[in-house]
């Protein structure tokens, strides 16, 4: 698949939370080929989506067929989470060739939603990301979708596939009052969405 964006993932640990580094990257070539070099050895983990801000992100943005499908984010062999992929695991000064990484195509669908406060009004300057349950909070970066924002507090996830996901809302910066005084803040908010 030729014009995707392909990261070399490995696991981590800061302050004792389990995080995903991308370690190192490529895009695909006219063949759908991809190269990397100078890796340490160690257990690696591979992906492939599409370009958005500089990272794939599940779902990716393809370009939705007549019927409704898109390439989404895969990680190798062919898994759609990163908990079924298989780890790649290089050798000292040995190259690793013929990896075969199938980019699967899946119904997609396209998200709105708007973060408001207990009076209906929309929130300003919030933050609204959705991830795999199964992901670790630091791994957000292959874990959440990457919104488009529009006025009035809506947020647009485009090329969402079918499953479970976590929401979670985060309050923007509090404005100080006239008085020059604060509001309590706002917690973060979670919940669960089924997309089916």
């Amino acid at each position: 698949v030729v014009g995707k964006e392909v990261h070399l993932l490995k696991f981590a640990y800061s302050e004792g939370v389990r995080e995903v580094l991308t370690v190192a990257w490529s895009g695909t070539d006219a063949q759908g080929g991809f190269r990397m070099t100078g890796l340490v050895p160690g257990r690696y983990y591979l992906e492939a989506g599409e370009r958005v801000s500089g990272r794939p992100v599940p779902g990716g943005r393809s370009g939705t067929d007549a019927s409704g499908q898109a390439f989404v984010t895969t990680f190798y062999p062919g898994s759609l989470a990163l908990n079924g992929a298989a780890p790649l695991v290089p050798l000292p000064g040995l190259d690793m060739s013929g990896i075969r990484l199938e980019m699967r195509r899946e119904r997609v669908y396209t998200l709105r939603v708007k973060a408001v406060d207990q009076g209906d009004n929309p929130v300003p300057d919030a933050a609204l990301m959705i991830r795999h349950p199964d992901q670790a909070s630091g791994s957000a970066f292959i874990a959440s979708l990457a919104p488009v924002r529009s006025e009035g507090g809506l947020f647009v996830f485009r090329d969402v596939i079918p499953g479970t996901y976590v929401i979670q809302a985060r309050p923007g910066p509090q404005a100080p009052n006239p008085d020059g005084t604060l509001n309590p803040a706002a917690s973060e908010m979670y919940g669960r969405l089924e997309v089916t």
